[in-house]
């Protein structure tokens, strides 16, 4: 079904492996159906990276995209391989009851991953090597945050799923910081 997204060449054993073998050791006490869950945004993140970096030649082909995204994001019949995915992700997250009342959140963390590499794409056409504080202040495209916020929406406990709405990061906002600040905010909790 989305074999077109993840040609060999890109996407061999040894990136399958060490995908689910990292989630795997990150979350011994999950099973595997809470482990897919984590492995399927990942696996579309680089595929949409892919068609970013390798795979568009024009500004508006990544803003194609981008805009095919984000409406599928918000119900739209997709498409495209890549839309089709997202769909299904976007629906097996609204097989939790609290996804309805953070969509808005999950959207706004696509959308910041999309325009994230969206202006990498850019720094790469015009040859325009970012500072250092601009590539951190660019760190959504790396996808990370929208793979974890998925998987807390799916995965999380009631806790986590509570506090998501304080998981917004503010425009900028390095990566990292963007991945741990539920875990720290529930470690100074407890």
């Amino acid at each position: 079904m989305y074999g077109v997204l993840f040609p060999p060449a890109a996407f061999d054993a040894a990136l399958y492996n060490t995908l689910t073998l990292g989630t795997a050791f990150s979350a011994p006490w999950a099973t595997a159906d809470r482990l897919k869950v984590v492995n399927r945004a990942s696996l579309w993140v680089l595929a949409v990276d892919r068609l970013v970096d390798h795979t568009a030649t024009t500004r508006e082909q990544v803003n194609r995209l981008t805009r095919e995204c984000l409406s599928v994001a918000e119900g739209a019949v997709p498409r495209s391989a890549v839309t089709r995915f997202l769909a299904d992700l976007r629906d097996e997250r609204a097989t939790v009851k609290e996804f309805d009342g953070l969509r808005w959140l999950w959207r706004d963390q696509l959308t910041r991953m999309l325009a994230g590499m969206a202006q990498a794409w850019v720094w790469r056409d015009t040859h325009a090597g970012p500072t250092l504080d601009r590539y951190l202040d660019n760190a959504d495209s790396r996808g990370s945050c929208f793979v974890d916020l998925s998987h807390w929406i799916y995965t999380g406990d009631d806790w986590t799923k509570a506090h998501l709405n304080n998981y917004a990061p503010s425009a900028g906002m390095h990566s990292a910081i963007c991945i741990c600040s539920v875990t720290w905010r529930r470690i100074g909790e407890t």
